[in-house]
């Protein structure tokens, strides 16, 4: 009896299963990566903001940055609605960093931004967001670039 009763919710049980397995694929999506990099280039947004350590020689390359920035989120956030993702990360920012090293930690999260959007692309319509995406993050970094020599810094990438 106890066989013939497990056999016959096998398929139930089975059925349940696949349903949440697939109930989780949606709501994580096929791209985690998506929400990684917008939580980097976000972080890296809050960094890129003058503080009254900015010098005068940095405040135009931080703007640019700033811009190319939120492009770069822009883009990465036409790929997060169409997965149906929620667009909400906001990481904590470390306020203990002096303007250089927020302008480097910036760079950082951004290489690390470009690095998550690069992997596999399931959506063959992704690849126009992506490129643009790319685009405006090397525009940011070189703008961090440009801001760190600005003052005698510079950033290795």
């Amino acid at each position: 009896m106890k066989t013939t009763l497990l056999k016959s919710k096998w398929p139930f049980l089975a059925a349940l299963c696949g349903g949440f397995v697939l109930s989780v694929a949606v709501c994580f999506g096929a791209h985690p990566a998506y929400l990684h990099a917008r939580g980097d280039m976000w972080l890296a947004l809050q960094y890129l903001q003058e503080t009254p350590q900015t010098a005068p020689a940095q405040k135009e390359h931080l703007r640019y940055a700033r811009d190319e920035t939120q492009r770069a989120i822009d883009e990465v956030d036409k790929a997060i609605i169409i997965d149906g993702k929620p667009m909400n990360v906001r990481p904590p920012v470390d306020a203990h960093l002096d303007q250089q090293g927020r302008v480097h930690r910036a760079a950082e999260l951004l290489r690390q931004a470009r690095t998550d959007i690069s992997g596999a692309e399931s959506d063959p319509n992704a690849g126009q967001w992506r490129r643009a995406a790319y685009q405006h993050i090397d525009q940011a970094l070189n703008s961090c670039k440009a801001a760190a020599r600005a003052v005698g810094s510079d950033i290795q990438y």
